[in-house]
């Protein structure tokens, strides 16, 4: 898997708040519940996601969690940088494991996996929180389980 469970909180998460009502706050309560996440979990993860410029916190009374950008200009590589480390991503790294793997010291699949990342990143890259909100619409609206909607996420990038 590409994304990390905490990567995959966050999708969940941030497309469940692409789906409500635009200004408004959401408690992390909330949130939690809509997308069947560990609430303390979710909490710490936000506070991420707020200085890395996803969301924005209002405090106070009706106060929550807000996307800072509309959903068609989120897109799903810029959740994954904000939620995942980079340099030891599966995208970033030899799929052999190899600790030294480059143009000049290729493993056997060295060439096949640059291309397949590059390819992987582009979809993400073109790929927006309000694509998977739609997603998620669809799978509410034909009442799947959460279990289809990783099947259904997948599919976006076949």
């Amino acid at each position: 898997m590409i994304f990390s469970k905490t990567g995959r909180y966050v999708i969940r998460a941030l497309a469940y708040m692409a789906g409500q009502p635009s200004g408004t706050p959401l408690d992390i309560q909330k949130i939690a519940k809509g997308v069947h996440a560990p609430v303390a979990y979710l909490a710490k993860v936000f506070q991420g996601l707020t200085r890395g410029g996803l969301v924005t916190s209002q405090r106070g009374q009706g106060g929550g969690y807000l996307l800072s950008k509309d959903p068609a200009e989120i897109n799903l590589l810029h959740v994954m940088d904000a939620t995942d480390d980079a340099k030891n991503s599966v995208l970033s790294n030899c799929v052999m494991g190899m600790e030294e793997c480059s143009n000049k010291n290729p493993c056997t699949l060295h060439d096949i996996w640059v291309a397949s990342a590059k390819k992987m990143k582009n979809e993400l890259e073109k790929t927006t929180l309000q694509d998977v909100t739609g997603i998620m619409r669809k799978l509410r609206s034909e009442r799947m389980g959460r279990r289809i909607l990783s099947r259904r996420i997948r599919s976006v990038f076949k």
